[in-house]
């Protein structure tokens, strides 16, 4: 669906909880160029923890990396869109 919404000039925002990274790199593959990974992650065990997977694959490539360990909603939100102006993204 998101493949389709984007051919068709649109932009697409997907969220994708995948350990695999040769998945998410398939996925980015397809895209093009356009598409960034938001690398969102803690050291922090949350309350969410128990659903971590120990063989999370990090991404490679066009990524953004976003360490939530320390920085607020707010800092995080400032890096994401920092960094897709500086890829011309915006």
């Amino acid at each position: 669906m998101a493949l389709f919404i984007h051919n068709n000039d649109c932009d697409v925002v997907v969220s994708l909880v995948s350990p695999f990274k040769e998945l998410r790199e398939e996925f980015k593959t397809k895209m093009g160029v356009d598409m960034i990974e938001l690398y969102t992650h803690t050291t922090e065990k949350r309350e969410r923890y128990r659903y971590r997977v120990k063989d999370y694959e990090p991404p490679q490539i066009n990524f953004i990396d976003i360490d939530t360990t320390k920085d607020s909603i707010e800092t995080s939100f400032s890096k994401i869109i920092n960094n897709l102006n500086k890829l011309e993204k915006l």
